[in-house]
């Protein structure tokens, strides 16, 4: 294969970036026997745990902020005071949203 043309350079990275994804989907992190959709609701009930740490004051201002459609505020603020991850941050506001959506 002849690199120095750009169309199979190109071909080449693009196969290699589609298997790489492939493969990091494969090894997500799933506990056995578990599908798709239960590790979703897993994990948005770890979420809904680690908000619920939060104090009662932070648990408020997110709630205002997620009324308000305020959501990267939302996510901003559960990552600075919880020290969860941005992912993490983030499914802890969507499972509260999805909270407040059904109240």
């Amino acid at each position: 294969m002849d690199l120095s043309d750009p169309m199979q350079f190109w071909l080449l990275l693009f196969a290699v970036a589609g298997i790489a994804f492939i493969l990091g989907r494969s090894m997500r992190e799933r506990e056995p026997g578990e599908s798709r959709v239960e590790r979703r609701m897993r994990e948005a009930r770890q979420a809904l745990e680690q908000f619920g740490a939060l104090s009662s004051d932070k648990q408020a201002e997110v709630d205002a902020l997620v009324r308000d459609n305020r959501i990267i505020e939302a996510i901003k603020l559960v990552r600075e005071e919880s020290g969860m991850g941005l992912k993490d941050s983030k499914d802890a506001v969507d499972a509260r949203r999805r909270e407040l959506k059904g109240m």
